[in-house]
């Protein structure tokens, strides 16, 4: 079996885990909001201590826990002035201290890299620059991809969450990486050997 983990880094961010068994379809064995915790100065959070435990135990705590992880890299936004992109450097940098701290492999697509390979032949449309577009196709893949799902953002909202919804993409994306490390070679024609050119006299 494999398994693989999804990160939407962010403080409304998500993560996801998806099992593709021997011999039966992938799914979803979970679909969480990032745990948050409050600093000293009142501030939200990533708590990186509730994560660990988190993904330990969906892990199963075996290693490795999981096949490959695929957390989505982020860059600044534009207009995002730097107390807003040194803010967003640290939640991602707890992010990756637990990962690092249990040798996670870990993948690094940005959202245009995993979009285009999730999205090819999802019969899906992906709005072209429009983030809330995109965001609403991400949940319509998923939805549709996996049916039972749960994606509401709480128990009392029917609102889906879209940062669950790219999670799970973002798995999609790293089962597509991890069978491309792992597929069987194709066979290439021998290059016949050039000649070599006298040399002049």
């Amino acid at each position: 079996p494999i398994r693989i983990l999804g990160i939407d880094p962010g403080l409304t961010g998500a993560f996801a885990v998806l099992e593709v068994p021997d011999d039966g379809p992938a799914k979803v064995t979970a679909c969480r909001e990032l745990p948050l915790t409050e600093t000293l100065q009142g501030k939200s959070q990533i708590d990186a201590v509730a994560l660990e435990v988190q993904l330990l135990e969906l892990g199963g705590r075996s290693a490795p826990a999981y096949d490959l992880v695929a957390l989505e890299q982020v860059h600044a936004r534009p207009g995002e002035g730097p107390v807003g992109a040194f803010t967003f450097g640290r939640i991602l940098g707890r992010i990756e201290t637990v990962l690092h701290l249990h040798h996670f492999s870990i993948v690094e697509p940005t959202p245009q890299t995993w979009k285009k390979v999730v999205f090819a032949g999802s019969g899906v449309p992906l709005g072209k620059g429009d983030k809330p577009a995109q965001k609403a196709a991400a949940i319509a893949l998923v939805k549709a991809r996996f049916p039972t799902l749960d994606l509401s953002k709480s128990s009392r909202s029917k609102q889906s969450h879209d940062g669950k919804a790219e999670a799970v993409c973002l798995c999609l994306y790293g089962l597509h990486y991890h069978r491309s490390l792992y597929a069987p070679p194709t066979d290439v024609p021998e290059k016949k050997p050039r000649k070599k050119k006298e040399a002049a006299t």
